[in-house]
C-alpha cells in the first residue's frame, strides 16, 4: 500500500507468476473491498508481476533491471467489486458457522488444483471412482456420474469411451494387466546399444546467469544408462555445481558421452524439448543437438499405447507405473523423490557455502536422476520378459 498526498491510498499486489490470472483479479477486488470498508479511499490498483518476455540479465550486470512489470486492474475489476459485498457477507457467515458449507462436490473441487478435502466430502466414492478417469473431459464424467455409474468397472460396454479409457475398464474389471504384442516388438526394433537417458531441470523467477529470462527452463543434470547387446549396463551423469550457466557444459558433455548410433529412451518427449531449446545459446552444437533429439524415444507414449497395470490407477507417470512393474526399485529411500524436489535441492546447492552439506546434496541430486534413468531399463525389462510370444503364422 502507498499513500498519496491527498490522503488517498494506492494498493499493488505482488504476484509470483509471469501474468495476470482471474484469481489474481479476485485477490485483488477483496482487498479494495476490504479497504474501502475500511474508510480507505483507493485511488489506484493494480498487480506487479514478473516480466518473463521482455526481462533478460545482461552479461557483466549483478541483477536483472526490469524484472517485474505493474499494470493497474482498476478496470478490470470493476464487475467483481460490484459482487464483493454479498458474496464477503457469505464468506462471513461460513466463517462463523458451526456447521460445514452443504456443497456438493464438482468441477469447482479441481480448479487450479485438487481440493485435499475431496475424498472427506465424498467418504463413498469408490477406489476406481469414475470422476477420475483418465482424459476424460469433465463434462463427460458428470454425465455418467449423472447416470449412476460411480465406478469404473460399473460403465457399460454401450458407452463411448477411448480405445485407451476401455483398456484401463477391462483390467480393472478382471484384475489382469493388458500387454500388446506389439510393444515388446517396437522395443526389439530400437537396436543396440540402446541410451535410456533424463534430464534435471530448473527455472527460477530471477534470471541466475547472463542471458536468461525469468522462468527460463535451465538444464543442470543428465544421467544416461547405455545397455549393450548383452545386457550389460554403462552409467555416466553430469551434475553442475551451480556456480555458472550450466547449459554449455550441459550440452557438451552429453554429447561427448552420447555415440552416434544407437535410440535414446526417455519418458515423455521433455528431453528432446531441452535438447532443441539448447540450441538457441549454443549455435556451434546445434546440429548435433538437433540429431540427438531426434533419436529421442518416448517410452510413456509406448506404454499409454500397449500397457495397463491395475496398479497404475489413472495415471502413467514413471513414479506410479514403476511399483507395479518394478517393485524392488523404489524412490522411498532417497532423500529426493521428484523432478521438483529436485529443482529445489539444486537451488540449495547453488547458495551452500558449506562443503559437506554440498556434497551431501550433490549426492542427493545424483542418486535421485540414476534412479529415473534405472527405471526405464527396469520398464524395458518387464515388457519383453512378460511380452506374449508371437505364434507363427
Amino acid at each position: 500500500m502507498r499513500r498519496n498526498r491527498d490522503g488517498s491510498w494506492d494498493l499493488w499486489q505482488v504476484q509470483p507468476s509471469a501474468r495476470i490470472r482471474y484469481d489474481h483479479l479476485w485477490e485483488l477486488a477483496y482487498g479494495q473491498h476490504a479497504l474501502s470498508e475500511a474508510g480507505f479511499e483507493v485511488r489506484h490498483a493494480g498487480i506487479i508481476y514478473v516480466n518473463g518476455t521482455h526481462c533478460r540479465r545482461e552479461y557483466g550486470e549483478d541483477g536483472p533491471e526490469s524484472l517485474f512489470f505493474q499494470e493497474d486492474c482498476m478496470d478490470r475489476t470493476v464487475e467483481l467489486l460490484d459482487r464483493l459485498p454479498s458474496l464477503a457477507g457469505e464468506f462471513h457467515r461460513l466463517l462463523n458457522s458451526d456447521r460445514e458449507p452443504r456443497t456438493e462436490p464438482g468441477p469447482q473441487c479441481r480448479t487450479m488444483e485438487p481440493c485435499p478435502f475431496e475424498r472427506r466430502c465424498r467418504p463413498d466414492r469408490p477406489e476406481h471412482w469414475v470422476g477420475d478417469f483418465y482424459r476424460m473431459s469433465q463434462a463427460r464424467r458428470q454425465e455418467l456420474l449423472r447416470a449412476g455409474y460411480n465406478d469404473i468397472r460399473e460403465i457399460p460396454d454401450g458407452e463411448k469411451l477411448t480405445p485407451l479409457q476401455s483398456r484401463i475398464r477391462k483390467a480393472l474389471r478382471t484384475g489382469q494387466p493388458f500387454l500388446a504384442q506389439e510393444f515388446a516388438e517396437r522395443l526389439n526394433r530400437l537396436g543396440s546399444p540402446l541410451h535410456y537417458l533424463d534430464f534435471e531441470t530448473f527455472s527460477p523467477a530471477i534470471p541466475p546467469y547472463p542471458g536468461t529470462r525469468p522462468f527460463e527452463l535451465i538444464p543442470f543434470q543428465w544421467s544416461l544408462h547405455t545397455e549393450t547387446a548383452g545386457g550389460n549396463l554403462e552409467h555416466r551423469y553430469f551434475l553442475a555445481d551451480g556456480g555458472a550457466d550450466p547449459r554449455p557444459e550441459f550440452a557438451r558433455s552429453l554429447l561427448s558421452a552420447l555415440p552416434s548410433p544407437g535410440s535414446i529412451l526417455t519418458y515423455t518427449n521433455y528431453e528432446s524439448q531441452v535438447l532443441r531449446s539448447l540450441k538457441t545459446g549454443q549455435p556451434g552444437l546445434a546440429e548435433a543437438l538437433e540429431e540427438t533429439a531426434g533419436r529421442c524415444v518416448d517410452l510413456c507414449a509406448l506404454v499409454r499405447k500397449h500397457l495397463y497395470h491395475p496398479s497404475f490407477g489413472q495415471g502413467f507417470s514413471l513414479k506410479r507405473i514403476l511399483p507395479a512393474l518394478a517393485p524392488e526399485l523404489t524412490y522411498g529411500t532417497l532423500d529426493v523423490r521428484d523432478g521438483l524436489e529436485a529443482s529445489r535441492t539444486f537451488l540449495a546447492l547453488t547458495m551452500e557455502p558449506d562443503k559437506e552439506r554440498r556434497c551431501n546434496l550433490r549426492k542427493s541430486l545424483l542418486d535421485y536422476c540414476e534412479r529415473d534413468t534405472l527405471a526405464l531399463v527396469m520398464i524395458k525389462r518387464y515388457v519383453l520378459k512378460k511380452s506374449p510370444a508371437r505364434t507363427p503364422q
